[in-house]
């Protein structure tokens, strides 16, 4: 009887093993698919994150590109600018009415006026035909009123 328990019991065992290898090879194999999906979907994560690194470092070079023809063009309108002050440097020390009527945009009745009123510090020139003489005002006065403005009444 003993044998025919332990044969049942081997039985048993050698069931129960069989069940056991079927439950690990399934166990196996799911753990298998498992991995392959996650190193798929991990392979697919780093390819959407290099595509989406592409295209940053694609947005970012056309941006410098941009911001250099810019940069560029605005150089050039500046060295423009420069040039243009250059060529309007005053070299007088005092200027006629009609002069800087034209060097303010202003007509020359206004500025004439600033002088006669004293919005402006101007002088009579010393020399003149008739009996009025010519308002004449100094360059210093012509930065001031550009920076600061005509004097208040």
């Amino acid at each position: 009887m003993r044998h025919a328990e332990s044969a049942l019991a081997s039985k048993n065992t050698n069931g129960h093993r069989s069940e056991s290898s079927t439950t690990d090879v399934e166990f196996r194999a799911e753990l298998q698919d498992r991995f392959s999906e996650v190193l798929t979907n991990s392979q697919r994560t780093t390819d959407a994150r290099q595509e989406t690194e592409k295209t940053i470092a694609t947005l970012l070079a056309e941006t410098v590109a941009v911001l250099s023809q810019r940069l560029a063009t605005i150089e050039e309108s500046v060295a423009d600018v420069q040039q243009l002050l250059r060529g309007q440097e005053r070299s007088k020390e005092w200027y006629t009415v009609a002069e800087v009527a034209q060097l303010l945009g202003r007509a020359e009745f206004t500025v004439r006026e600033w002088c006669r009123l004293g919005r402006v510090y101007a002088s009579k020139r010393a020399c003149g035909r008739g009996p009025t003489q010519e308002w004449i005002i100094a360059d210093t006065e012509i930065d001031r009123i550009r920076n600061e403005g005509i004097l208040p009444m």
